[in-house]
């Protein structure tokens, strides 16, 4: 019988707990904790300086699906069947963190990283944060080859002197892009999106739904008058579809090159003057003659120019013949053309 104090246990009471000295674990200074019957030994052992949990035992917290165990030798687990907090004012990291699961920063996430803050900026990244230090952030691909140095997409760079944006390369710890591609769409709900440049690896720059055109008589136009409209029915190629009825239409506003040639035969040599007009919502650009400095009447003769101009999104331009007397007798002969491009 066993007493406390003036208190006395009877001694009929089953032993409920049996604890051993010479509990194992690193020195023979643990206990372990066994059931009344000196069996069944419990999943822990005490040390003057640890709790442990003995091979893959757990610590349980309320129920059974929330518990802290080692899973592997050196692999400590905490598990929970819906949630875990960790509540700090500073939470300090030191090592690699392996997450299979979303991350999500202010916000229960949907992608694989998930960011949500009124403030800006969201994502900050650099090398250092010692001041008056140049710093960098490079952000890369992985490459194709897993013993190859990953991809450069984009780096950002402040030397104290310059601010850069370096896309495609420009670092010796990525492999630079053999190809940069941009896309746009019209419509805010459109995926993947419609190409509208790309640089090659020779530096070479395309952009394939630049606004383009040239276009060519279909054929012969005979006895023109002044103002005339120079028919153009073939066109060789029209990027952007904006030229139509011999009448370019600009989509946005910019700055425009066009040039004109216009071949015209059996020129006589009367009038006052002869010309080719380029006709714009903005301004009219010219090329004219004196067809009484010839002596005859030329039997080819071919206006030609070019000029940048500035147009405004919807404005038109077109090619016109003009004359101030003489007869109206004049062809335009299939070799004329008319082109244009956005600039700017």
């Amino acid at each position: 019988m066993a007493a406390l104090g003036s208190q006395s246990i009877a001694s009929s009471y089953e032993q409920l707990l049996h604890v051993d000295r010479d509990g194992g674990g690193n020195t023979t200074n643990h206990v372990s904790v066994k059931d009344g019957d000196n069996e069944t030994t419990f999943g822990f052992t005490i040390a003057s300086d640890a709790l442990m949990m003995s091979s893959t035992n757990r610590l349980e917290f309320g129920d059974t699906g929330t518990y802290i165990h080692q899973s592997a030798d050196g692999v400590l687990d905490l598990v929970s069947d819906t949630e875990i907090e960790i509540n700090a004012t500073t939470i300090d990291i030191n090592g690699a963190v392996d997450i299979s699961g979303d991350v999500g920063i202010g916000v229960s996430p949907s992608y694989k990283l998930d960011i949500l803050d009124s403030t800006t900026p969201q994502l900050n990244i650099s090398n250092t944060a010692s001041d008056n230090t140049a710093k960098f952030a490079h952000i890369t691909c992985a490459h194709y080859d897993n013993e190859e140095q990953p991809i450069t997409m984009v780096e950002g760079r402040s030397d104290g002197s310059n601010n850069y944006t370096r896309i495609g390369g420009g670092r010796t710890e990525g492999n630079a892009c053999t190809n940069i591609e941009f896309y746009t769409t019209a419509s805010h709900q459109t995926t993947a999106g419609t190409k509208r440049m790309n640089i090659d690896g020779d530096g070479a720059i395309t952009a394939p739904t630049q606004p383009a055109f040239l276009a060519t008589p279909a054929s012969g136009q005979s006895d023109v008058g002044d103002g005339d409209t120079v028919v153009f029915g073939t066109e060789i190629f029209d990027q952007g579809g904006d030229f139509a009825s011999n009448t370019f239409t600009a989509p946005v506003t910019g700055r425009y090159q066009f040039s004109v040639g216009v071949r015209v035969d059996n020129m006589t040599a009367s009038g006052v003057l002869k010309r080719v007009i380029l006709v714009l919502s903005n301004r009219n650009i010219e090329v004219m003659i004196d067809p009484e400095t010839w002596d005859q009447t030329a039997a080819y003769h071919t206006f030609s120019y070019s000029a940048l101009c500035d147009m405004d999104a919807s404005d038109t331009a077109l090619v016109q013949w003009s004359q101030s007397g003489g007869a109206e007798d004049q062809d335009i002969d299939t070799g004329s053309w008319f082109s244009g491009y956005l600039a700017c």
